[in-house]
């Protein structure tokens, strides 16, 4: 992972109530609403304004997720250097095969906050990814030119290993050929057992091309529908055969009569650029 903080171009800034009438309306109405209650305000960028999501998306020759937002993590507080309307945190995040050499133990003898064994990280970038890694950290450095300078304290830098927070991989799934180099097949049932599951982000046997919270989704409806099946039948067919999650399952993410339809309000999409 990549990170850096940026204060936008003065010449950016400017043109904003100069190309309003390209903008959204509730835009357009929120700039000039603020510029006419705070009209000694310098910057014509509302208190209140939602902080930018904006995302470059993975592609072939650009095998990484960019994220363009302004999220006060721990390490991104912009604090008293500038005003917070300036600044953008620019987030990159590579990707790692999965190698045998990298693995997670749970140590004997050494206990976590929770008294539980200590899981211990055992990670080591193969040279590809690492190559990739600099490439990634050079693309970053060029969008971050783009749109600023720098915020002091916030230079171009490489993350903590794992401060992306989505680890992947250390109960991956796989097929019948692929047994000895993952946890359970691809309904999520762990190897030899018959009534053992595993779930979430550690199940993933891929990396990701973004946050992988609707891929977990994906793989727990299959594996609930797989339980259901297994203990309303008792199905005789093959461990590990995939097929199509049954309509039924996911009605409730399509049809907004159902009670579990899930209710957000994510306001007006915004603009998709591409180059």
């Amino acid at each position: 992972m990549t990170f850096c903080q940026i204060v936008l171009k003065r010449e950016l800034v400017d043109d904003i109530p100069k190309k309003l009438e390209e903008k959204p309306k509730w835009w357009k109405d929120a700039v000039e609403a603020h510029k006419k209650e705070h009209p000694l305000d310098l910057l014509p960028i509302p208190f209140h304004d939602p902080e930018p999501q904006v995302r470059i998306a993975v592609s072939k020759t650009r095998p990484w997720h960019a994220q363009i937002h302004r999220d006060a993590f721990s390490y991104g507080e912009a604090g008293p250097k500038v005003d917070p309307r300036l600044v953008v945190d620019l987030r990159f995040f590579g990707r790692q095969n999965g190698v045998p050499t990298n693995k997670l133990i749970f140590e004997d003898g050494i206990e976590d906050g929770f008294g539980m064994p200590q899981p211990t990280f055992v990670y080591q970038p193969t040279s590809e990814f690492a190559t990739e890694a600099h490439n990634m950290m050079d693309d970053m450095t060029d969008v971050a030119n783009h749109l600023g300078g720098y915020l002091p304290d916030s230079y171009p830098q490489f993350m903590t290993p794992g401060l992306a927070l989505h680890l992947g991989g250390t109960v991956r799934l796989g097929t019948a050929a692929e047994k000895a180099d993952s946890v359970a097949d691809y309904n999520s049932k762990v190897w030899n057992f018959k009534n053992l599951y595993v779930g979430g982000n550690g199940t993933i046997p891929t990396a990701f091309a973004a946050n992988p919270t609707l891929t977990s989704i994906a793989l727990a409806i299959r594996s609930a529908c797989t339980i259901d099946e297994y203990l309303t039948t008792a199905p005789t067919k093959p461990s590990g055969e995939i097929k199509r999650t049954p309509a039924t399952w996911l009605n409730w993410a399509t049809d907004k009569t159902d009670p579990n339809y899930p209710k957000h309000n994510l306001g007006e999409p915004g603009r998709i650029i591409s180059n």
